[in-house]
């Protein structure tokens, strides 16, 4: 009877388990549907918008002026806001979305798939596709070429002032070079890292982004530049009490003099 008793226990776990594993392709099937779904839509308001007005769309108004929360009312400026879902506002796309498929209009920035390096992307041509995070930049890399919205005002070495260990040396082909010297005699090595940004001065704040290689997705933040002064803030939070101040090196670094 004991015996009997653990088979049926076995077989009821195997069923038990079968149920889960596929209650859960269902349910990620469905999240993947949902989220092809979201960005087509914010494909289609962005051609929607030029349709009406004649002229590409850049920035989340934009979009309230199209179909967009007709058709997703609840929950499309607050993704956008929260940068849960990110447009990259292309300026070169052509009207007939068939000419653009090279192009990536927006993309799904956070959440389990992205944790888990599963980007979803809508292309030009209306297309959804998951890809890496790595394909992701790399396209992003190829459209910031064609059009990169700059700041020269940026360009440079910059060190925190609280904190002169903390050197960003921003540069001119869209890549911010991030170091910190470590103390190697207690076994802390200096730290690098390579980001790529974009930084557009016509918004007010004016925006940056840090994309993350990896599945970190990317930072947003506001920044002013005043003379040798670089203040960043949280992006939407808005300036505040945790800004970082950056100071412009013109010669070596503070911690390089002692």
């Amino acid at each position: 009877m004991a015996s009997v008793n653990k088979a049926a226990i076995g077989v009821g776990a195997v069923v038990a388990a079968v149920i889960v594993a596929y209650n859960y392709d269902d349910v990620k099937e469905m999240g993947d549907m949902s989220q092809q779904i979201y960005l087509r839509l914010y494909g289609e308001s962005i051609y929607e918008y030029h349709a009406l007005t004649g002229e590409w769309p850049s920035k989340v108004d934009d979009l309230a002026k199209t179909s967009l929360p007709v058709k997703y009312p609840h929950w499309w400026k607050a993704q956008l806001d929260i940068e849960a879902d990110v447009i990259v506002w292309p300026k070169d796309l052509k009207p007939d979305p068939k000419e653009n498929a090279h192009a990536i209009l927006c993309y799904h920035n956070k959440g389990l798939d992205a944790e888990m390096g599963r980007m979803w992307v809508c292309w030009g041509d209306l297309r959804t596709e998951c890809i890496t995070p790595e394909d992701l930049q790399k396209n992003l890399n190829k459209q910031n070429k064609v059009e990169k919205s700059a700041d020269g005002k940026l360009i440079g070495v910059w060190q925190k002032r609280n904190d002169a260990r903390e050197i960003w040396t921003v540069r001119t082909d869209g890549t911010v070079r991030w170091y910190y010297q470590g103390v190697p005699a207690i076994g802390i090595a200096d730290s690098i890292v390579t980001y790529t940004y974009r930084a557009d001065p016509t918004k007010s704040p004016a925006h940056l982004d840090l994309i993350h290689h990896g599945v970190m997705g990317t930072s947003c933040f506001i920044y002013e530049v005043t003379e040798d002064e670089l203040r960043i803030g949280n992006r939407p939070d808005g300036f505040g009490p945790k800004d970082m101040y950056y100071n412009r090196v013109r010669g070596e670094p503070a911690w390089k003099q002692k």
